[in-house]
């Protein structure tokens, strides 16, 4: 399966299997040992709706600016958004009129600069963009005005490799593209806090190669509200989602209502690890609001040529699937815009950019 071809998270793993394996962060040992209460097959059993078509609008950016679009963030009446393969990796955009009204964050590893952006996020309190930068292994803050340095850089040299980070009160949450652990809170400082580890959807004993089971539970990660007290995530291979309860350390697991089938092999004589081209791309992403979760879910082959994703699942906290709606346009990411109605994608269609989709009223 070619790895480059479909989302932002998928080529996370090319840079990390490209020569070198992930760091486990040291936190395997002390991690917290969820427990499962629950397992909803509703979302399967039912037939889905009748597809309701949302069509994107308000398209901020072009070809001339993005290449490969990670993420977006609204705030204060800006837009920003990142892109891991143009210098500089920030655009900042009147949410009104749509107008480029800054650039940022040039190419590099000195104050300012970012090698590979792959989570954007806003600050709850404050003027501040954060950068997850997957390469350097740090957040960078940026002003969200004018799209300056500000504060200091967050080392997470100690966190492992990092599928996604955002922040969690005080500190942040991410989703270690792990073999063992499933989530760890990281202080402001970087240093790892506390991690959280449940039985993944592909674990043992159905796949013992440490290598595989890493790429086979990648996931997307989002969560209910500023300070989570829960968290999702949605899994790239398999049409599953694991809704984490923080304060009972429980789980409840989701099985989505379209399957997409995973097919690999082990090729000797190193036995290594190779997707097949038949192998389906699940949920390339997730976004919530306090009642509801929005998860962007594929089901293309890699052999489709597809960039990205049209069907948005709606579930509630309890993993109650609500609906699906799709999207016009095949989408690399889904983000929440500040009116908590409407969704932020990146988008190839038809050319680079990010576009604004909103929830039907139905399944807001």
């Amino acid at each position: 399966m070619n790895i480059f071809s479909l989302s932002p998270v998928l080529l996370l793993l090319a840079h990390m299997f490209s020569g070198r394996q992930a760091a486990t962060g040291g936190y395997v040992d002390s991690a917290v040992q969820l427990r499962m209460v629950r397992e909803v097959t509703t979302a399967r059993i039912r037939t889905p709706p009748a597809k309701t078509i949302v069509r994107a609008s308000s398209l901020y950016g072009d070809a001339e600016l993005f290449a490969r679009l990670t993420g977006a963030v609204e705030r204060r009446g800006a837009l920003v958004a990142a892109d891991s393969r143009t210098s500089p990796h920030l655009f900042r955009f009147s949410a009104e009129s749509r107008n480029l009204t800054h650039s940022g964050a040039r190419q590099g590893s000195g104050p300012g600069e970012v090698l590979y952006p792959a989570s954007v996020f806003s600050s709850p309190d404050s003027n501040a963009i954060g950068v997850y930068d997957f390469n350097l292994r740090r957040i960078a803050w940026f002003d969200i005005r004018n799209l300056k340095e500000v504060g200091r850089t967050v080392s997470l040299k100690h966190a492992g490799s990092l599928a996604g980070v955002i922040p969690d009160g005080d500190g942040f949450l991410a989703n270690p593209i792990s073999a063992d652990v499933s989530l760890i809170r990281i202080r402001r400082d970087g240093e790892v806090s506390g991690s959280f580890t449940l039985t993944a959807p592909f674990g043992p004993p159905e796949v013992s190669n440490p290598t595989a089971r890493r790429l086979l539970n990648v996931s997307a990660m989002a969560t209910n509200q500023p300070s989570a007290s829960k968290v999702v995530l949605a899994y790239l291979m398999t049409s599953d989602l694991d809704i984490i309860d923080l304060r009972t350390r429980t789980f409840v697991r989701v099985h989505g209502p379209r399957k997409a089938t995973a097919t690999y092999r082990f090729v000797p004589p190193q036995n290594r690890f190779k997707w097949e081209d038949s192998s389906e791309n699940a949920y390339v992403g997730v976004t919530a609001t306090s009642s509801r979760i929005y998860a962007l879910f594929s089901g293309a082959r890699d052999d489709e040529k597809r960039y990205g994703a049209r069907l948005i699942h709606a579930f509630d906290w309890e993993g109650r699937f609500l609906g699906e709606f799709a999207l016009d346009r095949d989408a690399s990411f889904v983000a929440m815009a500040q009116d908590r109605s409407s969704l932020l994608i990146g988008t190839d269609t038809p050319w680079p950019a990010v576009a604004r989709a909103a929830i039907p009223s139905e399944l807001r």
